[in-house]
């Protein structure tokens, strides 16, 4: 997993991709990006996503021609 300002990238090992969880996709709070600390964490409920934690995901959109892969939390 990377973190980004804009999301986080999920490593997925059983199909060997990679994808985006997309901040704008995580309805439950805001997410604020700490670069320092290379994490997402939100404001009202203090949960944060970190490179090394182990996430359930789902595939929301394949897009072939650019190479990307959108995920959403399950």
């Amino acid at each position: 997993m990377s973190v980004q300002n804009y999301g986080f990238f999920v490593d997925i090992p059983e199909l060997n991709v990679e994808g985006l969880v997309h901040v704008s996709t995580l309805n439950n709070d805001w997410y604020e990006y700490r670069s320092r600390q290379n994490l997402l964490i939100g404001r009202k409920s203090k949960n944060s996503y970190k490179v090394g934690d182990a996430i359930e995901v789902k595939i929301l959109k394949v897009d072939i021609l650019k190479y990307q892969i959108d995920l959403e939390l399950t």
